[in-house]
């Protein structure tokens, strides 16, 4: 069974110099996204499975399917660990 991804809702988002920043409203931190983290944050932003957003990743940096899911599984870790995901 594949596991929908879900952001968290209470964000605003705002990019600079290709860095993406995230506002969790609930809480008042910044989160500051390099080009990798925020590539995978824009392609969660709306509901999705795992296995495609590791698809489009890898096709986005025409990395190997290993690579790219590695680096998703590590960034959705880096999401859950700083609440950006939903419970």
């Amino acid at each position: 069974m594949k596991t929908t991804i879900h952001l968290k809702s209470n964000v605003l988002l705002t990019e600079n110099e290709g860095l993406l920043f995230v506002l969790d409203r609930d809480n008042g931190r910044v989160h500051e996204l390099n080009t990798t983290a925020k590539v995978i944050f824009q392609l969660c932003l709306k509901p999705t499975h795992r296995d495609d957003v590791v698809t489009e990743y890898a096709r986005y940096f025409a990395l190997s399917t290993e690579q790219a899911a590695e680096d998703v599984d590590t960034m959705l870790e880096l999401f859950a660990e700083n609440d950006l995901l939903h419970a």
